[in-house]
């Protein structure tokens, strides 16, 4: 059987690990022999996304059982995005302040990304704990059953996209204010994906060629549609716009837009706190309203498979 898979996201790998890791110990016992853990275990808690207000978020963490104390082992996951500016000593940051809260007893900080990443990245070389996509696609590919050609085939595709260790050096102030960003948007708005670290953050929708993109200092939060025209996007999404949403050309592509108050990255997180709660709740209905029409897609494609 061909399974093709056109993107993977950096969140499929996450959730793969989460589900791998609580459902076959010969997976899990990957992560355990990359992190110095050989002790027999117990998963007592699988965390994704594991938000501080101030120091930021762990991918996943694992808190384990082992002869009667509680070891979190934290793992940072990595297709090509770049790696924040001392990402690894927060990790290390979180698990001592989750230590001295009396969440865990003591704690391993792993990352997990393609080979080249892991080869060619300042930041990753600094985790002492790594494992590869390479050694994750291993474990599949010595597997014949369909469930394991499919983690092969997903797992290939994020190797494919992974470029050569990403290197791109953000402006400081950028970074800060995005990683506040996260964390304020993680705890207010869970239900958004996590947006890019940028000028211009990106967020992701379900709909092929679409991206929700925040332009902070023009005060613009566009629902962008790749290769169409304002004209057809608007007869597309007219029944479902909001009064507050207008439909723009944004070069070669259209967009659905809500303006918000501009906002400038140079300034401190706290002062302009007003400002990003009220983007991320138009992000938040952009959001809403790409799902709908992908919920509308999915139905129309239903209906025009049935045999008539």
């Amino acid at each position: 059987m061909k399974i093709q898979i056109d993107t993977t996201l950096e969140r499929d790998i996450d959730l793969l690990i989460l589900e791998e890791f609580i459902s076959d110990e010969s997976f899990a016992r990957i992560f355990l022999t990359a992190a110095g853990i050989r002790e027999p275990y117990i998963i007592e808690e699988a965390i994704h996304s594991k938000t501080d207000a101030t120091l930021g978020e762990s991918d996943i963490v694992f808190i384990l059982n082992t002869s009667g104390k509680r070891h979190a082992l934290h793992i940072e996951d990595k297709i090509d995005a770049m790696a924040m500016p001392e990402q690894y000593n927060r990790y290390i940051l979180r698990a001592q302040k989750d230590i001295a809260g009396g969440q865990y007893d003591s704690f391993s900080v792993l990352i997990v990304a393609p080979n080249k990443y892991l080869s060619h990245n300042k930041e990753a070389q600094k985790y002492i704990h790594r494992v590869s996509y390479e050694q994750m696609l291993e474990h599949y590919l010595s597997r014949s059953d369909t469930r394991s050609k499919y983690k092969s085939a997903l797992i290939e595709r994020a190797i494919l996209e992974q470029k050569s260790g990403y290197q791109y050096e953000a402006n400081p102030c950028v970074v800060e204010f995005c990683a506040a960003m996260t964390a304020y948007q993680r705890e207010k708005y869970p239900g958004l994906p996590t947006g890019s670290v940028a000028w211009w953050p990106g967020y992701p929708t379900l709909l092929k060629d679409t991206v929700t993109i925040f332009k902070a200092d023009k005060g613009f939060c566009d629902l962008q549609f790749g290769h169409t025209s304002a004209q057809d996007l608007f007869a597309r999404t007219k029944k479902y716009l909001a009064k507050c949403m207008t439909v723009v050309q944004t070069g070669k592509s259209a967009s659905v837009r809500i303006i918000v108050s501009p906002i400038r990255f140079e300034n401190r997180f706290e002062d302009e706190i007003e400002k990003v709660d009220e983007a991320l709740a138009a992000i938040a209905q952009l959001y809403a309203l790409s799902e709908k029409i992908a919920e509308i897609d999915l139905r129309e494609k239903h209906e025009q498979s049935k045999p008539t």
